[in-house]
């Protein structure tokens, strides 16, 4: 199977020469690039990738704009701080491309020194490879994912995510994180309740240390678990905040 592997990125340069490494047996390694103010940039050139700059658009936008512009007929879709291992690509690469139109892929993500095996984290699995002929992304401002016009197989070695340096990290993230899914929720028309606030965070919690074993990865899991509810709370904080300014005028 001849893949394009595609990554679109904005400040990532402490992370985006592991993930281009991690793909240099693919066909064609595309990196789309929001202007980042860092060494993102150069890193990529440095690779010797193919580099096209465009300004950030969201998340969907900015995939299907990088889709489109892959040489081959299959993509994989990588985030910087995703990394393919040697086992996953060779499975890749013995795949049939008239199998499928696309292949789910299951994440292992790495927190605080370990592998996540449970927790709302686990398992993850996501469409990453597909044929772009008849695949598109599609989704809100936060939770994009693939859609996908054909049957859909599953891969089974994992994809590496290291996605939160630690819990400062996380911390910084969920300011954006939390207000791009306020927008999502005030543009479906989700208005903050009591019960957003109190339940649906300890909900969180409850479902990701109880119900998906959280307990199992100890005091990280304990610490994902914990995390789950407080960005469930920020989201409807965020909203609450939102409907107030917006009423307001301000």
């Amino acid at each position: 199977m001849n893949v394009s592997a595609v990554l679109i990125t904005f400040n990532e340069e402490n992370n985006v020469e592991a993930a281009i490494r991690s793909v240099c047996w693919a066909s064609e390694v595309l990196v789309v690039d929001a202007f980042s103010s860092d060494a993102t940039g150069e890193i990529c050139r440095g690779c010797g990738v193919r580099l096209l700059q465009r300004e950030w658009r969201g998340y969907v936008d900015q995939k299907n704009f990088a889709m489109a512009q892959a040489s081959c007929r299959w993509v994989l879709s990588l985030d910087a701080d995703e990394r393919v291992p040697s086992e996953l690509s060779r499975e890749i690469l013995q795949l049939s491309e008239e199998e499928a139109a696309g292949y789910r892929i299951r994440r292992r993500t790495y927190f605080l020194n370990q592998w996540i095996e449970h927790t709302s984290w686990s398992p993850d699995y996501q469409i990453r490879l597909f044929d772009r002929t008849r695949s598109r992304w599609g989704g809100g401002r936060l939770h994009e994912s693939v859609e996908v016009n054909g049957a859909v197989s599953q891969l089974f070695h994992p994809l590496l995510h290291y996605s939160y340096r630690s819990v400062s990290d996380f911390l910084q993230r969920l300011d954006r994180y939390s207000r791009l899914a306020a927008e999502d929720f005030y543009e479906r028309g989700v208005r903050t309740r009591g019960y957003h606030l109190l339940a649906a965070p300890a909900a969180a919690f409850v479902k990701s240390y109880l119900l998906k074993r959280g307990f199992q990865d100890g005091l990280a899991g304990l610490s994902v678990s914990a995390l789950a509810g407080a960005s469930v709370f920020f989201r409807y904080l965020k909203l609450l905040e939102m409907e107030r300014r917006l009423r307001d005028g301000r």
